[in-house]
Parts: C-alpha cells; sequence; structure tokens
C-alpha cells in the first residue's frame, strides 16, 4: 500500500501580543516586556510587547515550531504530544546529540539505532518528516543534508532513501531520526525515503536543487569544496537552437543537453554574442540597442543547463564577425584588418564594448528570475573566442596593448559579476618561447617559432598572470596554428601546444581550458586519422590533469548538414561508437577516466 508524498510547510507567523486582561501594556524598551517578548518601535503594533512565532496550520489550530501537525494533533518530533520546550537543537533544528554521522546513513557514535516508537505496530503506517532539504530549496555554497523524522516506526520496519532514479540504500535510524550528506552534482534532483512497514509502504519526497559554484584556487578549478576537472563540449549552435524553439521550432536545446550527459560531459562553452544587426535571432543590433528574442535564448539556455546539472563557458565577443561590427557601430562602415586595433586600444570603441558586458552581466533571465551574474550555472565569461595581434600591434611590444585589454575587461568582468569566473578565451600565441622548454624546441623543428616569439604580438603568459583573470585558455585548432596536415604531426604538435602551457598555467596557479578537435574532411585525414589524432590529445590532456577540455563543435541531430564543417552530433538511436558519430565514443570514455 502506497501512500503520497508528505510536505511540510510553515503555514504562518503567528503574533503574539502581550497582555493583562483586555489591555495591551505600553513599552518604551524591551525592558518593560516579558520574557521572550520585544517592544516594537514602528509599525501597526509600535509601543506594544509582541512574539513571532513560527507555526504550522493543524485542522482549526497552529502548532508554534518545534511542534509538528501529527495526524491532526500538535507534537514534538520523535515524541508524544507537545508539552515541553522539545530540548536542545542543533544547526539543523534537530534534537541534538541525535543525529546520525554525515554520509553514511548510519546512526550516531554512542547510539542504538531504534525505532521513533518501540511499541508501534507493525499494522500502524509510518509517518515520514522530512525536515532537510526544504522542497524547492537550492544550494549553492554548502552541501545538502538529509534529515527527518519517522513516527510510528516498529522494530521490524526497513527504511531506505535514493536520489532521482538512482538505487534505494538503507537509511540509518536513531531514536527515529534520520540525518546524512547528499552527495550530489548540479542541477535539479528529488530525494525520497521510503517506510516499509507491515503492509504499509510510505515514502515521503523533496524536490530540491545543487547549484554549487565553480570556484578556482591553488591552479584548480573547485565544485562544491572538491577539485573540479571536466571533459566538455564546444556547442557554437545552443543558443540559435533555443531561438528556433521559441519560433515553434523542435526542442534541440533538451536534445544537446541530454547527448551531452549521455557522453559524460559536465561544462558547455556557448556563445554569449550575436552581432549581426540584420539576423533574427540577433542579440545586439546596435549600439545600446537589444534584440530581446535573441537575449530570451540565451536565458533559455542558461536556465536549462542549470536544471540539467551542465556548468557553461560564455565567450562576449568574436574575433572576426564582432569586432568589424563594432568598427561599423562606431563609424568604420568598411573597416578594414587593420582597424581592429582600435576595438582593443583605449578609446570609445572598447567602452562601448565595456558597456555591452556590463548590460549582459546586469540582465535578469526571464525564466528563472536569476540575475547573470548570481547563478551558479555560469562557470564563468571568456573576452573572446582567440584573439590574433599579427599586423595590429607592433610585436616588439610584446603584447602591452593586449594585456591592458585583457585587464580592463576582465576587471569589468570581474567587478559586475565576482562570484564567476573570468578568462581571456585565447589561442596561446606566446611573446617568450624559453617559458615554453621543450614544447618550443617541437615547433622549432616544424618551422613554426612564430607562434611563440611574439610575431602575433600576443603574450599568452604575461596575459594569465593579470589579477582579474581567473582561468588561462588555449585552443587547439590546426588551421590557425598552421600544423602541417600530418597525422602523427598533429598529434606531437597538439601534445607540445598542451605541454607548454599546461606548465606555465601551473606555475602562475591558473587552471588551464583546452578547446580541441576543431578537425574535418577537408584538412587532408580522413576519420580514422582525425580520430587518432583526437584520442592522442584527450590522453595528453588527462596526463597533464588540465582543470577542462572542451571538445567541439557539438551539435544537435537535426542541424542542417553542411552547416558547419568542423560539426558532429551523437544520432539519436545509435550507440556512441557508431561511425555516425565521429568522435562521442572518445569525448565519452575521457570523461569516464576522469577522477
Amino acid at each position: 500500500m502506497s501512500q503520497p508524498a508528505v510536505r511540510i510547510a510553515l503555514a504562518a507567523l503567528l503574533l503574539l501580543v502581550a497582555g493583562c486582561g483586555s489591555e495591551t501594556p505600553a513599552c518604551g524598551s524591551d525592558d518593560d516586556c516579558s520574557e521572550g517578548f520585544q517592544c516594537k518601535t514602528d509599525g501597526p503594533y509600535a509601543g506594544e510587547c509582541v512574539r513571532f512565532v513560527a507555526v504550522e496550520a493543524c485542522g482549526d489550530d497552529y502548532c508554534e515550531r518545534p511542534e509538528r501537525c501529527i495526524r491532526g494533533a500538535c507534537r514534538l518530533p520523535g515524541g508524544g504530544p507537545a508539552d515541553g520546550d522539545g530540548g536542545a537543537t542543533d544547526a539543523d533544528g534537530l534534537p541534538a546529540g541525535d543525529a546520525t554521522a554525515p554520509g553514511d546513513g548510519g546512526p550516531g557514535p554512542g547510539r542504538d539505532a531504534g525505532p521513533a516508537d518501540p511499541d508501534a505496530a507493525p499494522n500502524v503506517a509510518p509517518i515520514i518528516l522530512i525536515d532537510a532539504p526544504t522542497e524547492g530549496a537550492a544550494y549553492v555554497e554548502e552541501r545538502p543534508v538529509l534529515a527527518g523524522t519517522i513516527e510510528q516506526l516498529a522494530a521490524n520496519a526497513t527504511v531506505t532513501w535514493r536520489v532521482d532514479d538512482g538505487q534505494r540504500s538503507p537509511l540509518g535510524i536513531t531514536g527515529g531520526r534520520f540525518r546524512l550528506e547528499l552527495d550530489v552534482g548540479p542541477g535539479d534532483h528529488t530525494v525520497a525515503v521510503t517506510a516499509t512497514q507491515g503492509p504499509f509502504e510510505v515514502e515521503a519526497a523533496v524536490s530540491f536543487r545543487a547549484d554549487f559554484r565553480v570556484r578556482a584556487s591553488g591552479g584548480e578549478l573547485r565544485l562544491g569544496g572538491r577539485p573540479f576537472h571536466f571533459v566538455g563540449l564546444v556547442a557554437p549552435g545552443l543558443r540559435e537552437a533555443a531561438y528556433r524553439l521559441g519560433q515553434g521550432g523542435a526542442d534541440e536545446v533538451d536534445e544537446v543537453l541530454r547527448d551531452a550527459k549521455a557522453l559524460g560531459a559536465t561544462v558547455l562553452r556557448v556563445p554569449a554574442y550575436d552581432d549581426r544587426p540584420e539576423a533574427p535571432s540577433a542579440i545586439q543590433v546596435g549600439r545600446d540597442m537589444y534584440n530581446e528574442p535573441g537575449l530570451v535564448a540565451l536565458d533559455v539556455v542558461v536556465d536549462r543547463a542549470g536544471k540539467a546539472g551542465l556548468k557553461l563557458v560564455l565567450p562576449l565577443v568574436g574575433w572576426t564577425g564582432g569586432v568589424d561590427q563594432y568598427l561599423r557601430w562606431n563609424g568604420y562602415l568598411a573597416p578594414v584588418p587593420a582597424d581592429r586595433a582600435l576595438f582593443f586600444n583605449a578609446g570609445p570603441i572598447r567602452e562601448h564594448f565595456k558597456a555591452h558586458v556590463r548590460h549582459l552581466l546586469a540582465r535578469t533571465n526571464t525564466v528563472n528570475g536569476r540575475p547573470y551574474r548570481d547563478d551558479p550555472t555560469i562557470l564563468g565569461w571568456e573576452v573572446l573566442e582567440g584573439v590574433d595581434g599579427a599586423g595590429l600591434f607592433d610585436p616588439s611590444r610584446s603584447g602591452e596593448e593586449l594585456r591592458d585589454f585583457f585587464t580592463d575587461l576582465t576587471t569589468t568582468i570581474k567587478t559586475a559579476a565576482p562570484d564567476q569566473l573570468a578568462g581571456t578565451g585565447e589561442i596561446g600565441f606566446d611573446a617568450g618561447p624559453a617559458a615554453h622548454g621543450r614544447a618550443n624546441e617541437t615547433f622549432g623543428a616544424a618551422g613554426l617559432r612564430g607562434l611563440l616569439d611574439g610575431s602575433h604580438a600576443v603574450a599568452w603568459q604575461r596575459n594569465v598572470r593579470i589579477a582579474t583573470v581567473d582561468f588561462a585558455s588555449i585552443q587547439l585548432d590546426p588551421g590557425p596554428l598552421g600544423f602541417p596536415v600530418n597525422a602523427d604531426q598533429y598529434v606531437d604538435l597538439g601534445a607540445a601546444w598542451m605541454r607548454g602551457h599546461a606548465s606555465i598555467a601551473a606555475t602562475e596557479s591558473k587552471p588551464l581550458l583546452v578547446s580541441v578537435a576543431r578537425m574535418n574532411a577537408n584538412v587532408g585525414l580522413d576519420l580514422a586519422a582525425r580520430r587518432r589524432v583526437l584520442q592522442a590529445w584527450l590522453a595528453e590532456a588527462a596526463s597533464l590533469e588540465v582543470a577542462g577540455i572542451l571538445a567541439g563543435n557539438f551539435h544537435p541531430d537535426a542541424a542542417p548538414q553542411g552547416q558547419d564543417p568542423y560539426g558532429w552530433v551523437l544520432r539519436a538511436g545509435t550507440a556512441p561508437e557508431d561511425a555516425a558519430n565521429q568522435y562521442a565514443d572518445l569525448v565519452q570514455a575521457a570523461a569516464a577516466a576522469l577522477p
């Protein structure tokens, strides 16, 4: 026999006014009031002694906490009818000394497990009261604790618990109470306690959300106080999929999120920009002008990713399209590549970009009501997707111009969203080859010294040192890096690219995020060769213990074919190892191998 889940809520705050007969005493301070009452100095009860008490509706009456309404009568948890003060409680509102050891579900030290009522009959239904977590609670910094009471529990009863669709596990009971720490990942969860007693099976359930913020500390990312390493996906079309959904299209957003979780991904890198004035899905369509449907699409991505337990890395502008569009909005109607320096130099165009960043981070999500700057789903913001200063700045200045730009923009991000991380989003060009050690020798032998000798007017190591840069980023894209089209050289050069940057990031105590695998058939390598390259890169990243590696470009199965030559999918109804999925099984295996 099954009974519905028990739901306990506070119905009201009961106001008690101290008095004698029909007279309410006037007061000037708390000293004029009885013990437990306070003298109100404002509002409708100014000058009167009052006490606010948390209560729970119980028939035509109210139970004063810690009393609980059980079968129409006010009772203390774990005891009989309420006729006393309930005894001492701990920080969770549980009777002191009555908790089980966190995490194991078993009895606490020095106490014997036993039913709430030793005389309870096995043919009476037990009553489960869950004190924590409370319905709809969100846990951002601390891990949730499952705690509560079971009334009328007989000695031969069986009590179990489970989270979501997981397996039931035995739940230890001490004096009718239970308590254990829930080890769950980010996202929406439901925890259920089930008591089986004679012919009765009673279950109580509570839904809650774990929203741990990702922190950067000591050269690593941490989630819920623990080291956080991830395999993720670059999903460049996810926001546009959300836009199409808002226009009545198929739900490709949930498809991507579901597929990402099936592959073991825990982070998605999704562009948080679209600066095409004529595009229906655009975010920014002019200087200080925004397209609400495009922004709502980003709201949907952030909200649904959070519910699915996925974190987001959000770049704020693109290198080729967005930068040129900022020039057009500021009077350069036909910008040439050399004009792009104006975006990075201090001046009105940079100020326009900074104003946009502040506007976006201050936005309140129209789906869940959370300001972006406060949403733990957002792991961090990247200033842009790759930057190459070659031809824009004097390479002899060792990237000073871009260092000033990144300092200004990451300071803007950290000021607007201090609880979220900031990164630059760079490719990894540098101006200090010696710091890359033997990796630099590998590039020299391949004729690629220009990647690290300042030729691109970017100094990656100096940018990583910026105080407001929380994590380092590199992109392993064989095209812009100029790798020779050869699988063996791809493997060796990609490994060297990661090794050199990982060594510097570790020295600077900054976590490193690596974006990889922008390869397609046009590079001259068949699928078997490209898979071999990606597998080697994933293994190298794991051996270096980088904070995260993101594989792309990942799309929904229904995405128009040929739209992205770098794209791959997890086709519906197929196993990850199916050749049609290209890299799915490699990503899944890399995620499964994480500690």
